[in-house]
Order: C-alpha cells, then sequence, then structure tokens
C-alpha cells in the first residue's frame, strides 16, 4: 500500500510542470522593456525614458523631422501648422547607421517619485512615496523645482548613467509641444497615414490605451501609471488621465503670435472619449484667483507632467565646428524645405512645397482608392484634381513673371529719382553756404526750404524702393534675373539709349541690391543711399 501510494505521488510529480515565475513589476516602472532607458533616482525609485527617432541621419543641423501639428477638427486653436524637430542624442540605428534621438518620460511623474525628490509634506501617508498615481495639484513652478532638484541629485549620484552629447551629459526638463506631439503621434514608428489620424490606434481599441471619461473607462477618476497598453513608440498614458504641462507658453499658431499663459496637452480623465486626440491643447493660466481671494500658481487635480531628457546644442567646440562646416550646405539645401528657410523664401517655392505636400495627401488617396474601387466618377475628379494642380503651377508662374517685370521697371525709375535727388544735395548745400557768407538771409530760407523738399523726396522714394525690392525677393530668383536682363535690353535699343542715361545709370545699381537683398533676406537702406550718391550722371538744377 505504502509502495502504492509512493508510486502515484511520484507519478503526480513527475507530470507537474510548474508556471514560470513572472517577476513583480518595478515599482517605477510597471511596464518594462528591454529598450527602456532606465536611470536611478532617489528613494529607490527610478527615470524611464523612451529613445523618439528622428529618423533623418546624423547631419547634425539638416536632420531635422518635418511633420504637421495640429488638427482641423480643433479648429483655430489646433491649426494644421507645419514644423521641423531635431534631436538631442546620437543613437545607433543600425549596424553602423547613426540617427539622432530624444528621450521622453515614459509614463507621466508619479506622487512616489515627486514626493521622493521632494521630500514628503508634513502629516502625508508615507505611501505616497511608492504611489503609482500621476502627481497632479502641483503648479508649472511646482514642477521646476522639482526637475532643478532631480537633476542636482543626477550630477550627484548617477553621472555614470546619464546619456551625452560629446561629453556633456543631458539633463531633464519639460518637452516642448512638438516633442510632446510627434512622439504621441506615434513617430516614425506608424505610417504616413496613421501618423495623421487623430490618434495612432485602430478603431475601437482607444480604452485599451487610454484613459477618459465615463463608466467604460476612467469612471472619472486618476489612474495608476502604466495599467494600459502603451502607443506604439511604449509610451503610456500619452492622451487622458491627467493632461501634460509642456514648456512652451500658449501661442495660437504654435510658434508665432501672443504668448500667454501654460500649455497643456493630452487631455484628462474627464475628457470625452470623442474629444480625445494627439493635437489636443488647452491654455492654462500661470496664475488663478480672485482680486478678493487673491492669487496663486494654477495647480490642479487634473494637471500633471512628464519628463524629457535633453541637451544643449552647442556643447563645445568640436559641435559647433560641425555645425559651422555643416551650415552652407544646409541654408542653400536642405532648409529651403523646411520652415525656417519657406518664411523668407520665395512665394513660388513656398507654394511648390505646399503643393507637393497635397501630391502627397493624394499619394495616400490613391492608396486608399486601390484598395477600395471606388465609383468611376470619383476616380475622374481625383484626376481632374491632380491636373488642376499642375495648371495652378503653371498660372503662378505666369503671374510672376508679369509682377516682376513691373516690379524692375518701378525699382529703376524710383531709383533714377533717388540717384538725381542724391545729386542735388551736396550742390544744394554749396549754395547755401555761399548766400550765407554774403548773408542773404532771404535766398538761404528758399534754399533751405528745398533742401528739406529734396531730403523728403529722398526719404518717400527710399521707402517706395525698399518695397518693391521686398516684393521681388518673394519671387524666383530666376523669373526675377530675366526681368532685369529683359528691362535692360529694352534701355540698351538705340532708339532709347540716348533718353534711358539715367535709367542705363542705375539698373546695374538696383540689380546689386536685389542681389543682396534675396541673399540676406534683409534690405540696407545705408549702404543703398550711399551707393546712390556715387552714381554720377547730368543733373539738371531746379
Amino acid at each position: 500500500m505504502r509502495i502504492a501510494t509512493f508510486g502515484i505521488l511520484l507519478c503526480c510529480l513527475l507530470l507537474y510542470v510548474p508556471k514560470p515565475i513572472q517577476a513583480a513589476p518595478d515599482v517605477c516602472n510597471p511596464s518594462p522593456s528591454e529598450t527602456d532607458l532606465v536611470l536611478s533616482a532617489p528613494g529607490g525609485q527610478c527615470l524611464v525614458f523612451r529613445a523618439v527617432s528622428i529618423g533623418e541621419g546624423n547631419n547634425p543641423i539638416a536632420a531635422q523631422k518635418r511633420f504637421t501639428m495640429g488638427d482641423a477638427s480643433g479648429g483655430f486653436k489646433e491649426s494644421p501648422t507645419i514644423v521641423a524637430l531635431g534631436g538631442n542624442f546620437l543613437l545607433k540605428s543600425g549596424s553602423d547607421a547613426e540617427d539622432w534621438v530624444y528621450y521622453i518620460g515614459k509614463y507621466e511623474v508619479t506622487e512616489g517619485l515627486y514626493y521622493s525628490v521632494m521630500g514628503l509634506p508634513q502629516g502625508k501617508d508615507p505611501s505616497l512615496l511608492k504611489s503609482m498615481y500621476p502627481i497632479a495639484s502641483v503648479s508649472y513652478f511646482n514642477a521646476l523645482a522639482f526637475i532643478d532638484k532631480l537633476n542636482t541629485w543626477l550630477y550627484a549620484n548617477a553621472m555614470d548613467e546619464l546619456p551625452t552629447t560629446g561629453k556633456t551629459p543631458g539633463f531633464l526638463r519639460l518637452p516642448t509641444e512638438a516633442e510632446w506631439e510627434f512622439a504621441a503621434r506615434g513617430g516614425n514608428t506608424v505610417p504616413s497615414d496613421i501618423f495623421g489620424n487623430k490618434m495612432p490606434y485602430k478603431d475601437g481599441t482607444l480604452a485599451a490605451h487610454e484613459w477618459f471619461s465615463g463608466p467604460s473607462s476612467s469612471h472619472n477618476k486618476v489612474q495608476p501609471v502604466g495599467k494600459l497598453k502603451p502607443n506604439p513608440l511604449g509610451l503610456h498614458d500619452m492622451l487622458g488621465n491627467v493632461s501634460e504641462m509642456v514648456s512652451n507658453t500658449y501661442q495660437i499658431e504654435y510658434y508665432q503670435g501672443r504668448s500667454g499663459g501654460l500649455t497643456a496637452r493630452g487631455g484628462h480623465f474627464f475628457t470625452r472619449e470623442q474629444e480625445l486626440r494627439s493635437s489636443l491643447r488647452t491654455e492654462e493660466p500661470m496664475y488663478i484667483g480672485s482680486s478678493d481671494k487673491g492669487m496663486k500658481p494654477n495647480a490642479k487635480a487634473t494637471m500633471g507632467f512628464r519628463l524629457m531628457f535633453g541637451s544643449s546644442v552647442l556643447v563645445d567646440r568640436a559641435a559647433i565646428n560641425a555645425i559651422e562646416e555643416a551650415w552652407e550646405q544646409y541654408r542653400a539645401g536642405v532648409r529651403a524645405t523646411l520652415p525656417s528657410g519657406l518664411s523668407t523664401a520665395p512665394v513660388d517655392q513656398q507654394t511648390a512645397v505646399k503643393i507637393d505636400d497635397a501630391h502627397a495627401y493624394l499619394g495616400n488617396i490613391k492608396t486608399y482608392f486601390d484598395k477600395t474601387r471606388p465609383p468611376e466618377s470619383i476616380v475622374q475628379d481625383f484626376g481632374r484634381l491632380e491636373s488642376a494642380l499642375g495648371d495652378t503651377v503653371k498660372i503662378r508662374r505666369e503671374t510672376d513673371e508679369k509682377i516682376a517685370r513691373s516690379s524692375v521697371r518701378t525699382a529703376v525709375t524710383t531709383a533714377v529719382r533717388i540717384a538725381r535727388e542724391m545729386q542735388k544735395l551736396p550742390m544744394v548745400e554749396e549754395v547755401i553756404k555761399g548766400a550765407r557768407e554774403r548773408n542773404d538771409a532771404g535766398m538761404v530760407v528758399r534754399l533751405e526750404k528745398r533742401l528739406g523738399e529734396i531730403k523728403d523726396n529722398i526719404t518717400t522714394d527710399m521707402t517706395t524702393y525698399y518695397d518693391t525690392l521686398s516684393s521681388l525677393v518673394t519671387l524666383n530668383k530666376e523669373i526675377v534675373d530675366k526681368a532685369f536682363s529683359l528691362h535692360s535690353a529694352y534701355l540698351n535699343e538705340p532708339s532709347r539709349k540716348e533718353v534711358a542715361q539715367w535709367p542705363l545709370l542705375t539698373i546695374g545699381v538696383a540689380k546689386n541690391h536685389y542681389e543682396q537683398f534675396f541673399k540676406d533676406k534683409q534690405g540696407n537702406s545705408e549702404v543703398w543711399r550711399r551707393d546712390f550718391f556715387e552714381v554720377k550722371g547730368v543733373v539738371t538744377q531746379d
């Protein structure tokens, strides 16, 4: 009997396969991944970051990701705007290839991390030091104080863990709006059609990734970080839960216009599901209160923040030299298609970039057509749209050519008037000097009045001249150069040479001024005045 019982027990032991023991998630990294960047922090906490790839190579200045922020459904607050984004650290993206990346917090800053750094306020429950709820009810200034104190701790206790640019360690800060939204959209891990959607998730799966209001999600309460699935970049709770402060002050058009209060991104646990989107942004006042009760820093129960690990750009002489060496090629090449270059580029170049964007969007629609086979009438309308875009380019160029010819004529005619008046100045001043020597007071008064009129004429014409060149630099340079050549040929016609003395003297000066304006993107009226003074022609004294 004992032998039989022992045999049964032995059999059961041989058949029993224990379940693998899963390690409990870290208190500070509830959903760990091999590609996380994990740094030490006070109180046994840790900082967890995800690398966001720019995907444009390792050029120190030209590696910028061009993408569209905003969403038309957000109205004027989220008007789609093209921006360009760079990285902070070089990271190998393959066997030898390098790519610029930036590191953004995998989770919202938790109460545990916050109080481990700042200290537990008197009377607070010590369990907060292990809390995985996002910190909220803190102001922008509290966030900055926390970041400063944590940076100081890292430099003293974890210097060898920090990412570096060259030999210079990075630092914690709040993300910019562009950094935040690029990450919220899924960065380079999603195709362009998904990136442009409101969220980088399939329909019907939002509740698996983000918290929003109502019984199917947050129950209108803040939730611990990292409980839901991450977004395509491995970031948790980018939308909903708590809204996240970023470093930019609020501007309606992202990077232009009046600077206002705080910018908070992503919505929170009271935000409705249909309102949640990667572009969602709100303005929060820096201070709240009233004249009766006084003002205090804005600290809402729905607002927290996420960390960003950044670095300086000009960290050492090597970095400065690398940017200097790359600058001219960048300035003449890639920059022309980026917002900074387009801001001062000829209008036809700006138009061309917009049309290229339109063709890219049409390409996405074509891909959709291939899958869905829409009605023939829709396909025909699509073809007409493509053709209309091509006609737009042609019409734009013809219009620019007319504007260039007219503006060149105006510039040269105005230059003639300025040069003639500039040469009158010393002549009138010499006559005034003689009248003073003769004590001819009446003549001095008349001549000084005439001198004032000449100066006023010059000032008025200089304004017209500057405005005319300003319009010329918005046009394609090839078109403007052709307009100058055509006008020069016209002035040099045998029948016109005799009466075109002054225009022939000034057209070269005007062309040089245009070239300088086009190159520097700024005029130099002081130099222009000196140049006009040097033009020597026959002046009829009036």
